[in-house]
């Protein structure tokens, strides 16, 4: 597995030029990454970015996914996820994000862009991230 730096900066990062073609530039992005850091904050669930784990996933088909937890208020259901409080529920939900879709690399703009397929979150089906 390969080390990610900064997740904001996979999303928005300027990417060299000098790479040239969009399939040379996407092959640097394939394979399983972890998370190690992520600077700024989330509008939809901010408390994932306390000390969060997690990973991104960019396949050669175009495919993607993302999987963000905060190890920081991530508790386990006192009776299990069945039997779980409409408290407990809305605590895991709180504190993880995750998305899947395809990706779009755009080597002159610097930017990659992922087009969510289905999330977590209802909210954020079909839009782009």
């Amino acid at each position: 597995m390969r080390n990610l730096g900064i997740l904001t900066c996979i999303l928005v990062c300027p990417l060299s030029p000098a790479l040239g073609q969009q399939y040379e530039l996407g092959k640097r992005f394939l394979g399983a990454w972890r998370l190690i850091s992520v600077e700024g904050t989330s509008l939809l669930q901010p408390r994932v970015y306390d000390r969060p784990t997690g990973m991104i996933v960019y396949e050669p088909s175009g495919r993607m996914a993302v999987q963000i937890a905060s190890i920081g208020e991530r508790k386990r259901f006192a009776k299990g996820v069945a039997a779980g409080t409409t408290e407990e529920k809305a605590a895991a939900f709180d504190s993880y994000i995750a998305y899947y879709g395809t990706y779009t690399i755009d080597a002159k703009a610097g930017t990659i862009t992922h087009h969510l397929q289905d999330s977590l979150s209802p909210d954020m089906r079909g839009r782009d991230s």
